[in-house]
């Protein structure tokens, strides 16, 4: 069988598609944790450590500033009346980042 389909949209499974799925959600976070234990091997636990809370702390600033600022252009399009489309985006990509 070449092509396995999906019961509920009758579309076709590409074969491959399950393992970028596996690579996306293990792969990558194995690599990332192998890195992490590289860096200390390097740097040392503490300093390692220090620097993973820091890059956290940095990124969610980061996100509360855009998101608040995010915030201040959905509700400037809203009290001129305009649909807040692209903020709404932006929102959202912010969110998930």
């Amino acid at each position: 069988m070449l092509f396995q389909f999906n019961m509920q949209s009758g579309r076709p499974i590409k074969p491959g598609a399950k393992w970028k799925w596996l690579l996306l959600f293990v792969g990558f976070p194995l690599l990332e944790l192998w890195l992490i234990l590289k860096l200390s091997a390097v740097m040392g636990w503490g300093a390692t450590i220090w620097l993973i809370l820091m890059t956290g702390f940095i990124g969610g600033t980061l996100a509360h500033r855009q998101g608040f600022t995010t915030l201040q252009k959905i509700q400037l399009d809203m009290a001129q009346g305009r649909m807040p489309a692209g903020a709404l985006l932006d929102g959202l990509l912010i969110l998930v980042a």
